[in-house]
């Protein structure tokens, strides 16, 4: 895969990442196909309409924040135009009491380029949940 597909593809997860945190449900749904779906702890959600609400969390007292790293994208092997993702999330909110770690977990996409454009297929998010022994 070409070194400037895979920076796009971070690029796109960047976008989504303010997007989603700056209270843009717009810049949300424009990171996915118009038949996108995310899927994770706030829900299932497809096409752009229903995309919109996750750009909506947004508050004067409550600032999300979305860390996301160790991304790996892979080649989908005989479609250059599509790509597997997975990277870690670390998730925070920012509220007049302070600074509060909510989750962490993996994010697993499926991202395709159409028109010289990176976007978000798919988005499954799953939480990390420890085991006692």
């Amino acid at each position: 895969m070409r070194i400037d597909d895979k920076f796009a593809i971070h690029e796109l997860i960047a976008r989504y990442n303010h997007a989603i945190d700056g209270g843009d449900p717009d810049g949300v749904a424009a990171c996915f196909e118009s038949d996108g779906t995310f899927q994770g702890i706030s829900g299932f959600f497809a096409g752009h309409a229903e995309l919109r609400k996750l750009g909506m969390t947004l508050t004067e007292a409550l600032i999300p924040r979305h860390v996301v790293s160790n991304v790996l994208i892979t080649e989908s092997k005989g479609d250059a135009g599509t790509a597997h993702v997975k990277s870690h999330l670390f998730y925070y909110e920012v509220t007049p009491d302070g600074f509060y770690f909510k989750t962490s977990g993996i994010y697993t996409d499926v991202v395709v380029r159409a028109e010289g454009t990176w976007k978000f297929r798919s988005r499954v998010m799953t939480l990390d949940v420890a085991k006692a022994p």
